[in-house]
């Protein structure tokens, strides 16, 4: 299976816990969006992926982070939808309290699209 959509843990030390699994899956995907909020992560993902939207912007002053997340998964969906493949990167494990992941991974399969976890080591 070919995902739509990867959701890409890069472990808790950043590019030292990034398996060979995830460096291949960013050299595929289109665009890699990135939930990052370390500035050397994301210049790690912009060496290995064709192009790389640092979703940072969208935490606002004030906003509910419920709504910032939505807004994180929406954009991923819609980057899937029109130009697969694509990631949703994030530290840790994608699927260990990350909440844009668990929204992707909830809503993507009832719109048709496939979606994949990669690994990353995570705080727990």
């Amino acid at each position: 299976m070919r995902p739509d959509i990867y959701l890409v843990g890069l472990g808790m030390r950043g590019a030292w816990q990034v398996t060979r699994e995830v460096e291949d899956a960013l050299r595929r995907c289109r665009r890699v969006f990135a939930g990052v909020p370390v500035p050397s992560m994301v210049r790690f993902l912009r060496k290995r992926a064709r192009t790389v939207v640092d979703l940072q912007h969208l935490y606002a002053v004030g906003a509910a982070r419920s709504s910032t997340y939505e807004a994180m998964a929406e954009a991923v969906i819609a980057g899937a939808r029109a130009t697969p493949p694509v990631a949703y990167v994030t530290y840790g494990h994608p699927l260990v309290g990350t909440t844009p992941s668990q929204i992707i991974l909830e809503r993507g399969p009832r719109l048709g699209l496939k979606v994949a976890a990669l690994p990353g080591i995570s705080s727990i």
